[in-house]
């Protein structure tokens, strides 16, 4: 038992993964600690160079919190899920919340989240995320299909409006409730449930673990949900908008990954086009994102 022995096993434990999230994570902190439920919160940084983790240590002592926030430093950069499962084994609440830095969760948001999740008996329960202009962020997305997802990769880019990306990019309320998965930026689980799956596969630096996760959930047998009454708001982007070429490599080399262990069977046939439309999907992309900087 750690630090944080003294916490209710009914309450809410969160894992916050900080990496260079300077402008972001301490609002992501002031609206996790206004829920009753949390009763701890660790926040793990990979390595951040921007002093935000000077700011964290800062909040903690001038809100004289330190019973409730734990700060871990890695001495590299870990990665999204590999970071999650390091702050998940110093939990000892009832629940874990997996939450990016730059969500702000409005009052009473996630004690909502442990009502549905309590009141519906899922495997994981995500709040309903906004982007900072009220439009909806995707984060509840249903797993996509091998041709959907392989004509999107090819086509995404160059044709946005093409009939796989609209399937691909479903809305959220006609996703069928036993085919769907939560986005990782926010979603609450039993704690003994996340570990009992082994947690985020560490094969993935960052994207896709999230879906894996939620495959790897709805496998053993339990639901995924969604709450509309808990709300949250998305700061998205600050991460991928510093290192753009790595952030597309690592999205990429993620759907790759996922493709190669979703794909069994007769399916895995379909794997080489699978793959070659990652490939050119990323080819686009990375040639985008020089335009992008050539024409500034």
């Amino acid at each position: 038992m750690n630090h944080f022995e003294a916490a209710s096993m009914d309450s809410v434990g969160v894992v916050v993964v900080n990496f260079n999230g300077d402008g972001v994570v301490e609002r992501c902190l002031r609206s996790l600690l206004l829920s009753t439920s949390v009763s701890e919160v660790v926040v793990v940084d990979n390595n951040s160079t921007d002093g935000s983790v000077e700011t964290l240590k800062g909040f903690v002592a001038a809100n004289k919190i330190d019973a409730r926030i734990e700060i871990v430093e890695a001495n590299a950069n870990l990665g999204y899920g590999r970071a999650c499962n390091l702050g998940a084994r110093r939990l000892s609440s009832r629940y874990i919340l997996i939450s990016n830095p730059d969500i702000v969760y409005e009052a009473g948001a996630i004690d909502r989240l442990v009502e549905a999740q309590v009141r519906w008996d899922l495997g994981g329960v995500g709040p309903y995320i906004i982007n900072p202009d009220n439009s909806r962020y995707p984060s509840v997305r249903p797993f996509p299909s091998l041709v959907n997802a392989a004509m999107h990769s090819l086509l995404g880019e160059i044709w946005p409006t093409n009939p796989f990306t609209k399937r691909y990019r479903v809305d959220f309320a006609k996703v069928n409730f036993k085919d769907r998965w939560i986005s990782g930026a926010s979603i609450l689980m039993p704690l003994e449930l996340y570990r009992g799956v082994g947690g985020f596969d560490h094969r993935y630096f960052m994207y896709m673990e999230d879906v894996d996760l939620c495959r790897r959930i709805l496998d053993k047998g339990f639901e995924l949900g969604y709450c509309e009454e808990a709300v949250a708001t998305h700061y998205q982007g600050y991460s991928s908008r510093q290192r753009p070429y790595f952030s597309a490599y690592a999205h990429h080399r993620s759907l790759a990954i996922y493709a190669i262990s979703d794909l069994k069977g007769a399916r895995r046939l379909l794997l080489p086009v699978v793959l070659l439309g990652v490939t050119v999907r990323f080819s686009i992309r990375m040639a985008s994102i020089l335009m992008q900087k050539l024409s500034k």
